[in-house]
């Protein structure tokens, strides 16, 4: 089944940058700058939004068994709520959820916000996938998924984050006397 569950035998010595547990060796090629990191400072929350519950627990448990805090929220109202009084690190956000949907959600966090934001939704339309991503979304998985796919993609995009808020990344890329800002 794609919701399969996974189970690893994690070696000692290798860290994802993101995570403050060793990444599983199946994802660990996924992790960039993995290889002997030392854990964070804190544990990254992730937001699960979904009004599925086998879902929500199926991510739950990935999310936990890697290391992460995961906050859960089951309907649009709940999902602006929980992001409110909590400081996220990344959202897996529903697109079909009660009382609002996850595009208008997205929408209103881009507002606000640069929380990286996984869409992880049944709507496989590739009308919606542009509209997703047009409305700020930083990945788009569609249902059925793979879960260590999907943990694998948050700790990618967390990673990315981690390295422009450090600084790893220059405001100004040079090739061949070329700038661009």
């Amino acid at each position: 089944s794609a919701f399969g569950k996974a189970s690893y035998a994690i070696p000692d010595n290798v860290y994802c940058l993101l995570s403050p547990v060793p990444c599983p060796p199946a994802v660990s090629h996924l992790c960039y700058n993995h290889a002997m990191q030392p854990p964070l400072r804190h544990t990254p929350r992730i937001l699960i939004a979904d009004d599925n519950p086998a879902i929500v627990n199926l991510l739950r448990a990935a999310l936990e068994h890697e290391g992460f805090t995961t906050l859960v929220a089951h309907d649009g109202l709940e999902t602006m709520k929980v992001f409110a009084e909590n400081k996220v690190d990344c959202v897996v956000l529903d697109v079909m959820m009660p009382h609002r949907d996850g595009f208008a959600i997205t929408k209103d966090l881009r507002r606000d916000s640069d929380v990286p934001i996984i869409i992880l939704t049944a709507r496989d339309e590739v009308d919606d996938i542009v509209k997703g991503l047009e409305l700020g979304a930083d990945d788009y998985v569609t249902k059925p998924f793979n879960v260590k796919e999907l943990v694998a993609r948050v700790q990618a995009i967390l990673a990315r984050v981690e390295r422009q808020r450090s600084g790893q990344y220059p405001n100004v890329l040079s090739v061949s006397g070329v700038e661009l800002d």
